[in-house]
């Protein structure tokens, strides 16, 4: 309950810090570099589809090298140092 608690909590953050740009960056591309509320919403989209397309992928690759680490004997012990140096 833990972890996920504090994955949560990571996960909001970065969210956090990303608002500003969905409302700053229209204003900014039309008035100072030209551009259309078209052309910031199409490029906006296409970075929200690849993190939607990359996230899971990240997620797979975490598991397999989970699932990988967890075959060597003194894994647990390695995690246990990581975990109390994070």
């Amino acid at each position: 309950m833990i972890h996920h608690l504090r994955v949560s909590l990571y996960a909001l953050m970065l969210a956090a810090a990303g608002i500003p740009l969905y409302i700053h960056l229209p204003q900014f591309a039309s008035i100072n570099l030209g551009m259309s509320l078209g052309t910031v919403g199409v490029i906006l989209m296409a970075i929200r589809v690849i993190d939607l397309v990359q996230d899971p992928l990240i997620g797979c690759v975490r598991v397999f090298r989970i699932s990988a680490s967890s075959r060597r004997p003194l894994a647990p012990l390695r995690t246990r140092w990581l975990w109390l140096d994070g």
